[in-house]
């Protein structure tokens, strides 16, 4: 197999793997998504219920208690989305996936490659047409 072709085959898995990076982001967004409805459901029913035993209370305490809540769930949802990146990290690192920076390291390297193979294809022209004409 010719280096360029080796290059080629290796230009093609770092895309494919990218790709499978992508997806597994989108996956993981679409799960942060899914767990992020729920929670939010939850918060409304407990809203619901916090707001049935204070309709007695002042409008005051009302708006403290949600701008308190609502405090809370940025919070909460703040640290659930840090938790799923984290975890997202640690699977892609211990699955052997390669981080953005190395992909791009790597696909620059593959670039560097290609063309000091079209370079060398270049050279090796003129020499061959020199010896074809020649004969």
């Amino acid at each position: 197999m010719s280096i360029k072709d080796r290059a080629e085959n290796l230009q093609s898995e770092v895309k494919d793997s990218a790709q499978k990076i992508w997806l597994a982001g989108l996956g993981a967004m679409s799960m942060a998504g899914e767990e992020g409805n729920k929670l939010f459901k939850t918060l409304i029913e407990k809203g619901q219920e916090f707001e049935s035993r204070q309709t007695a209370a002042p409008v005051d305490a009302v708006k403290t208690g949600i701008g308190s809540a609502k405090e809370r769930v940025e919070d909460v949802w703040g640290r659930v989305e840090s938790l799923i990146n984290e975890r997202i990290g640690q699977a892609f690192q211990t699955f052997g996936v390669p981080t953005r920076d190395e992909i791009a390291d790597l696909t620059n390297r593959v670039d560097a490659l290609m063309d000091a193979l079209n370079k060398l294809n270049a050279e090796k022209a003129p020499e061959a047409t020199e010896e074809e004409t020649k004969a």
